[in-house]
């Protein structure tokens, strides 16, 4: 429940230190341990440092491929 409400925190805008602080965490380094980008985040980083190559893949299902993460970029 803590790590889904600090997800929802995070996508909504709102900074790591704050969440660290409403977790109750010692320090920012205890919050970036449990601070995992769902595939949703992942996706919007990629939109943000590849626009062209994303906004022509928004509606495709992302699968497994052989290449690794790499080979899937490439793939797109």
């Amino acid at each position: 429940m803590r790590h889904t409400t600090a997800i929802h925190l995070l996508k909504a805008g709102v900074d790591i230190a704050t969440i660290s602080q409403w977790l109750g965490h010692s320090g920012l380094n205890v919050t970036m341990r449990y601070a995992r980008a769902d595939i949703d985040m992942k996706r919007q980083a990629l939109e943000q440092v590849f626009p062209d190559v994303m906004s022509s893949a928004k509606d495709q299902t992302i699968i497994a491929h052989d290449g690794g993460i790499l080979g899937w970029l490439r793939s797109l």
